[in-house]
């Protein structure tokens, strides 16, 4: 292995540097395609169309390489998903339009043809290697869906709209109903969005009615003997 070269630029620097943008944009597609063991540095440079040393100019190993590739694309996909939710609107419709946009985020093909759900997957592939990279994808996945959701069921239940429950079961719930029964996947050149909405919204009625069952049991657990 040769020698590394230090990082020279400072983020703000680097991200404003098109190589920058080409490098992160083109190893994601590496890194999905290839994997992340056979990723080399080497075989990034070349589809990248720079020199192994302008990519230890903006990072100092492959991890750190394949931490901003994620950060860029989960921020690149995730920044608007949080809108349905700023609103005041009836719970089932907000609900139901965040689920399927977060439905067309994830199924949205990303660089490398793969889809945007293939990513976990490359994560937890590498992960008896990179468990840093591991962390870092689920704290970054996690503040964008989880905490945008937490911060808006926990608005709702102090409004009444929805049963008071554990936000952290209440969330996972969410998402277990959003990728199931039978997770979704749709041509995403075509969607056929008003059939995703119909879907979105039956499970989001399963969701509402599963937080009301969960509360009830919550409270019964807590009534006086």
């Amino acid at each position: 292995m040769g020698a590394q070269v230090e990082p020279l630029l400072g983020m703000s620097d680097a991200e404003s540097d098109p190589r920058y943008i080409r490098v992160i944009t083109v190893a994601l597609g590496v890194f999905m395609t290839e994997g992340y063991e056979k990723a080399t540095l080497e075989l990034i440079a070349i589809q990248a169309g720079v020199s192994k040393n302008t990519i230890y100019q903006f990072f100092g190993c492959k991890s750190d390489l394949f931490k901003a590739a994620v950060r860029n694309i989960v921020h690149e996909r995730f920044k608007d998903l949080a809108e349905p939710l700023d609103t005041e609107q009836d719970i089932t419709i907000t609900l139901t339009k965040f689920a399927s946009k977060y439905m067309q985020v994830i199924n949205c093909p990303v660089y490398g043809g793969c889809a945007f759900y293939e990513i976990p997957r490359l994560v937890v592939a590498s992960a008896h290697r990179e468990h840093d990279s591991r962390r870092f994808y689920i704290d970054k996945f996690y503040s964008f869906c989880w905490g945008t959701l937490k911060q808006y069921f926990e608005r709702q239940m102090d409004c009444g709209r929805l049963p008071r429950v554990d936000v952290a079961t209440c969330i996972e719930l969410f998402f277990q109903l959003a990728h199931g029964p039978g997770f979704l996947i749709f041509d995403y050149d075509s969607p056929d969005i008003e059939s995703i909405d119909r879907k979105m919204k039956n499970r989001v009625k399963i969701f509402l009615n599963a937080c009301a069952i969960l509360a009830e049991s919550e409270n019964s657990v807590h009534l006086p003997q």
